[in-house]
Parts: C-alpha cells; structure tokens; sequence
C-alpha cells in the first residue's frame, strides 16, 4: 500500500477516535453514512410548544433552498439529454460515440397488485405482509413577512 494513503488513513482514525474518547459525535460532513446515523439517532420527534431557535442559520437555510431550486434546474438539464439519447436510439438498446457507451434496454418486473388480489380474495388478510416504516420527513420553507 501507499505510504501516504497509510498515514492519512491512520491520521483519519486517530481523530475518529478522539470524538469517541470525548464521547462527542464528529461534525457533519454531507454523506449519506452521517444522515443515515442522525435518522437512527433521532428518528423519533417530541412536540415541542415552541420553535427551535435556529439563530445564525439564515444564510445557511437561504442556500439550502438555492441549493435545491439549482439541483431541480440540473435534473431538468439532465432529463432533457437523456429524452434527446432516447430520441437518438429510438427501439435500438445500444448506442455509442467516441468513449461513450449507452444501453436502453427493455426490463420486466412483476409485482403483486394487493388491491387486485383483495378484490379476487376479499377473505384473504395481507396485513402480517405489510412492512410498516417510520420517518421523519425533513423540510424548510421561507417564511414571508
């Protein structure tokens, strides 16, 4: 292995370490790993009477929402190239140029319809087959006024 992906690798762990010791979560850093762990932490909320004061947060949430309004303009840029390639290969699967390679492929994925079943079997109880899941749903919106 590389000797500097080592150190770096051991400098990582020591301060991973250092939260743990002082028993203090590591900052936030943007990866799925980290939502993932704050959703178990604090999947369950309380009702609170009041509003959390989030002083010094208002630019913060402002980019939020800019970030969000300029990642619906680039997943509407990106649609748009992949309905032109579509229109490109039209029934074709595959395509290609310089160092590209496209495949649009027909798929076919059977799924059970529980509404259909149930008016074919209305005696039948599908309840214990249901998953039942719990989130939090998380968003901002800009007060105005």
């Amino acid at each position: 292995m590389d000797r500097i992906f080592i150190e770096a690798l051991m400098a990582a762990e020591k301060e991973f370490w250092q939260f743990i010791d002082a028993d203090t979560p590591p900052p936030v850093d943007g990866f799925k790993p980290t939502t993932d762990a704050i959703n178990t932490i604090y999947a369950e909320s309380i009702t609170e009477s009041t509003p959390v004061e989030l002083f010094g947060r208002e630019n913060m949430l402002k980019r939020y929402i800019a970030l969000k309004d300029e990642i619906k303009v680039l997943e509407t840029e990106k649609e748009a190239i992949e309905q032109t390639i579509k229109e490109d290969l039209q029934k074709n699967e595959y395509g290609a140029c310089s160092s590209f390679e496209v495949k649009w492929k027909s798929q076919t994925r059977n799924t059970l319809d529980p509404k259909a079943l149930l008016e074919d079997m209305p005696e039948l109880d599908l309840s214990p087959y249901y998953k039942t899941s719990t989130f939090r749903r998380f968003s901002i919106k800009e007060r105005m006024g």
